[in-house]
């Protein structure tokens, strides 16, 4: 047996080559993941346990166990929203296959621990309010935040995963003055560790945003996500766009010509600037998705 390259070289397989060649999504991640496998570096071998890990993650009793929580845990949050004055959207997202390899490939690069890759499926609670924010609904994102731990962990026995710990040394106030940052936030005592606090330690480009992960004790997890609805606005179409902070982030992306994929459910709209599919590559309208 030839004894894998433990040299620190992460020269993984071209996703393409799955990409192109498979003609469903089960095959395209058979053979990426036959690629990372037959490789004779031990990071590829580490990889393709990743992905396996998270294929397990994603099997079809995990996702049951989460479209119950989420049922359950939006009936929960409307009640209680109504109760102060609190109106919730909810948007529920599973991590898309390129996303989950950019992200392993991401944590290689920075010497991040491959398990901490913990936002497979994901809840996101956008509060109802302004186009600007007040420290009313500052305050009331932390409130929702409290009412959620205590449900998740009083209800489904969850355990809340210890956070990476957030830093604001790049952010600069007077660059986003029409966002606010509290003196101090109002988590739970002994929580603080388990929440990503971006709210009151902004990203350098504003983004804002409460989010923490949650395990229930047969292994389901999922990470949930608390902001208001200017947070969202700033995230998803003005300066803390996702896609503009993950090109920065990342220093690589997936050079993917979508025309060359050809499998079922799969197609490109609006001249090719849009991508929706049913198969988990990019924006998903399987139904799980959207709640």
């Amino acid at each position: 047996m030839t004894k894998p390259n433990t040299e620190l070289n992460f020269d993984f397989p071209d996703i393409r080559d799955a990409l192109y060649s498979g003609h469903t999504f089960e095959e395209i991640r058979e053979i990426y993941l036959k690629n990372l496998q037959e490789s004779n570096s031990i990071y590829n071998k580490f990889y393709a346990n990743a992905l396996l890990r998270a294929e397990n993650l994603l099997s079809p009793n995990h996702l049951y166990e989460f479209e119950e929580i989420v049922s359950k845990y939006k009936e929960h949050m409307r009640q209680w929203g109504k109760q102060h004055n609190i109106q919730i959207i909810f948007k529920i997202r599973r991590k898309d296959y390129l996303g989950l390899n950019e992200k392993i490939q991401l944590f290689f690069h920075k010497g991040k621990p491959i398990e901490k890759v913990l936002d497979l499926l994901g809840i996101r609670l956008i509060l109802c309010t302004d186009k600007k924010d007040t420290i009313e609904d500052i305050e009331n994102c932390y409130k929702v935040l409290n009412e959620t731990i205590f449900y998740l962990v009083n209800n489904f026995n969850c355990m809340l995963t210890e956070a990476e710990p957030r830093i604001n040394d790049d952010f600069n106030k007077s660059d986003h003055t029409e966002i606010i940052v509290p003196d101090k936030d109002s988590i739970f005592k002994g929580f603080k560790d388990n929440v990503k606090d971006y709210i009151i330690k902004p990203k350098a480009n504003g983004y804002q945003s409460l989010h923490f992960v949650a395990t229930k004790p047969d292994s389901t997890q999922f990470e949930i996500q608390i902001r208001t609805y200017a947070m969202d606005i700033k995230a998803e179409y003005g300066t803390g766009i996702h896609s503009l902070y993950k090109q920065g982030r990342y220093g690589f992306s997936f050079d993917i010509d979508y025309s060359k994929i050809n499998i079922p459910g799969f197609s490109l709209v609006d001249g090719g600037n849009e991508i929706y599919d049913i198969v988990g590559l990019r924006k998903s309208v399987d139904p799980f998705s959207v709640l």
